[in-house]
């Protein structure tokens, strides 16, 4: 008879367990398809100069970190496969474009990544020689951005470092870290960030 009682016990205990790990009290949905750390959806023109106006008149501290000056160079890969995210085909690239695909391509993507697509888009067709055949000669990696009510701007030949900027710009930064962690006024990068998004003086 006691070993009934044990048993009515112990399976009261392991439910009672189960329910105290599996309980989600207090716990909300997230409302949002947006990631925490991803960028605005869209911007409209005017917006953008504002921010650009604003920008101009922020103060930046006088001394930047310069960051840090004892990075090695890396080993330039002899070779490096492009592989198409649109069609799958994959193109063999050497030398100076073997860094970019392998290293440069890489960081582009993932840093694009922080905008939707209906703001900035990254076009790599110029790599894949399936896609473009007759694309320039070296390929150059492409920035599209498109701003409410303004016309679509392409600008070529982008680098993680235009990325970077465009980034800090949207998040209101004044000072933009470099890839050895020194620091750069956004200040300076004004002109750049104008042209990435298409807006003149």
């Amino acid at each position: 008879m006691w070993y009934a009682v044990i048993f009515v016990f112990a399976l009261a205990g392991l439910l009672f367990s189960y329910t105290g790990l599996t309980s989600c009290k207090g716990a909300r949905p997230s409302t949002s398809d947006t990631l925490p750390d991803s960028i605005k959806g869209k911007y409209t023109k005017d917006e953008v100069k504002a921010m650009l106006e604003e920008l101009a008149d922020k103060p930046v501290k006088k001394e930047l970190n310069l960051g840090a000056m004892c990075y090695s160079p890396r080993p330039i890969p002899d070779s490096a496969t492009y592989i198409c995210p649109v069609c799958g085909e994959k193109t063999i690239y050497t030398y100076s474009l073997a860094e970019f695909v392998q290293s440069e391509l890489p960081r582009c993507r993932e840093l694009s990544r922080r905008f939707t697509k209906n703001l900035i888009h990254l076009d790599e067709s110029q790599y894949c020689k399936k896609c473009t055949p007759n694309a320039a000669n070296p390929p150059k990696l492409c920035l599209d951005v498109q701003l409410e009510g303004q016309a679509p701007v392409a600008t070529c030949g982008v680098q993680s470092w235009d990325l970077t900027i465009l980034i800090a710009f949207f998040e209101g930064k004044s000072i933009c870290k470099t890839f050895n962690d020194g620091e750069v006024a956004m200040k300076d990068q004004l002109p750049r960030v104008r042209t990435l998004l298409g807006i003149k003086e």
